[in-house]
């Protein structure tokens, strides 16, 4: 049998981490990144993984219903493109890409400030919404953008890398597709973060990063200027008891939750993540 490798920086010292979902992770001893090995990836179809149900379910996996939250996802989202704006002050910023768009409520955003966003989502559900319903463009794959090269100034991946089957062949794609000082804008959990808390979740998260291992395969890519810090996210205050159930295991239980939805379904909280927003930049050399 062929010895694995890491997904992320090829490195051979790769060792078995656990079993979780029916799914084996392994760890690499060189980067520290955790990560389901080839053949395990070799199983999840992304379309069916990505279907309506993914963003409407009581399961781990997937959102409780994500469009009945699309206020506070607009909302983080202003949050996240003020934030970008704001690096890239005195530069300009007409193009952008949101790779994992969704439903395109973060385009919709960045199109209500004069900036022509595309996406790429490989949810159909979702994808067919963020066209029909947003009028938005936005692709199935990256490979639909062509041969495309140095058009965007901005490029979000939110919530997206520790989804990606081949996260080092997407950075290298991207990196080509950005202009000279273009921005490019990540949120992920942090491994390594102040907040350690979260539940491996294979087939839905298939990288595990930490700040650490990611600064430096974005570094080997060709990216520079590399900062990153603790993510602020709003939450219902529904969907933070709703996590906390699913990370204590206790789903069994999650129908006593109707009565908390119901009373506090408007309020939220605006709460430090175990995630990280990460900015790095492309700087040819001319």
């Amino acid at each position: 049998m062929k010895k694995p490798i890491c997904g992320l920086c090829s490195g051979k010292r790769v060792s078995f981490y656990k079993y979780e979902n029916a799914y084996k992770i392994l760890k690499c001893e060189s980067c520290n990144v955790k990560f389901l090995p080839q053949e395990e990836l070799n199983k999840i179809n992304l379309k069916t993984l990505y279907s309506k149900k993914y963003f409407k379910t009581k399961n781990k996996i997937g959102y409780e219903n994500y469009l009945n939250a699309e206020k506070i996802h607009r909302r983080n989202f202003q949050r996240i493109i003020k934030k970008v704006l704001k690096k890239r002050l005195n530069k300009t910023t007409k193009v952008c890409l949101d790779f994992g768009c969704a439903h395109g409520f973060l385009l919709d955003e960045l199109r209500k400030k004069n900036i022509t966003a595309t996406g790429i989502e490989i949810s159909k559900t979702a994808r067919l919404y963020a066209k029909k319903k947003l009028k938005l463009e936005v692709y199935e794959k990256i490979q639909d953008l062509g041969n495309r090269r140095n058009v965007y100034d901005a490029i979000f991946l939110i919530g997206v890398v520790e989804h990606l089957k081949l996260p080092k062949e997407i950075f290298t794609r991207l990196l080509k597709l950005m202009k000279h000082e273009g921005t490019l804008c990540i949120t992920t959990l942090d491994c390594e973060g102040v907040f350690p808390f979260f539940s491996y979740k294979p087939p839905e998260h298939t990288f595990y990063f930490s700040h650490s291992n990611l600064i430096k395969i974005l570094l080997r890519c060709g990216f520079s200027k590399i900062s990153y810090k603790t993510l602020w996210v709003e939450y219902s205050v529904f969907d933070i008891v709703f996590r906390i159930f699913h990370y204590f295991n206790l789903k069994n239980h999650i129908k006593i939750l109707a009565p908390i939805q119901k009373a506090f379904s408007e309020l939220t909280l605006k709460i430090p993540t175990n995630e990280i927003i990460l900015f790095a930049e492309k700087y040819d050399h001319r």
